[in-house]
């Protein structure tokens, strides 16, 4: 029995003394037995309406994701931040309208509320960067996100030290599949919090996909520790991500 069930039955049993004791009403078995009744009737629609409830408002979240969804679409930013907002009211353990919150706030402009959406989404989700999510579904226009991204990337050059904003970056391009950048951006961020979890499950996706880091002063992995020649200049310096990352598609170096 839940508590809001508990409370009711608890309120109904004692009207239902007060009443008897009111009328002098000897609680014979034929007494207790209807009081029984009464109050099992109740508490059966006690229960139907907080069924009725909950249905609403699941029916409620759905609904304020879909028109959230609807805004991003249509370029209503600021809609759509209010719809995935009432979302999450009724819905706080849905690591997809974080996901989908965050969205709306980086297309404001609001990177550090968006990247704490983000990193909460992971909190709930920590699937997110194996799932085959594109950020370009979620915008009517692509160039539209392609224009808000490279905000992001200024953004980012004029905050060099802000780890969110460098978490942001890297997860956007991680999921519009611009995987050597993303790695870049990441990286940054494990040069400023070594801990950063979020960081840490992007470059782990990233490495599972082919696209190879290198390690510091060594080779890439996946590479063996044998040296080129490169006409007696001693070793040589390792090679950059996008020199160690395959495009999308292609096998990864051997």
């Amino acid at each position: 029995m839940g508590s809001q069930e508990a409370v009711y039955f608890a309120l109904v049993s004692h009207y239902m003394d007060h009443m008897m004791i009111s009328h002098n009403i000897r609680l014979t078995g034929r007494g207790r037995t209807h009081r029984l009744i009464v109050c099992l009737i109740l508490l059966c629609a006690t229960c139907s309406a907080t069924l009725l409830l909950a249905s609403q408002e699941s029916l409620d979240f759905r609904l304020f994701l879909h028109q959230g969804h609807r805004c991003m679409k249509a370029g209503e930013y600021r809609k759509a931040r209010d719809y995935f907002a009432r979302a999450i009211m009724r819905g706080l353990s849905s690591a997809e309208a974080r996901f989908a919150f965050s969205d709306a706030l980086m297309a404001l402009g609001q990177y550090q509320g968006s990247v704490e959406q983000l990193r909460f989404g992971i909190s709930l989700d920590a699937s997110w960067p194996s799932l085959d999510y594109s950020r370009y579904a979620n915008f009517g226009d692509p160039a539209d996100l392609d224009r808000l991204v490279d905000d992001l990337k200024k953004h980012a050059e004029m905050m060099p030290k802000d780890v969110g904003v460098h978490v942001l970056l890297g997860y956007n391009l991680f999921h519009m599949n611009q995987l050597p950048a993303a790695y870049s951006a990441f990286e940054k961020v494990r040069e400023l919090a070594p801990e950063d979890s979020v960081a840490k499950l992007y470059l782990k996706e990233i490495g599972g996909r082919g696209f190879l880091p290198t390690r510091e002063g060594g080779a890439s992995e996946g590479t063996s520790d044998s040296k080129k020649d490169d006409g007696g200049a001693g070793s040589k310096a390792p090679p950059s991500p996008q020199q160690v990352m395959p495009t999308p598609g292609t096998a990864g170096p051997k």
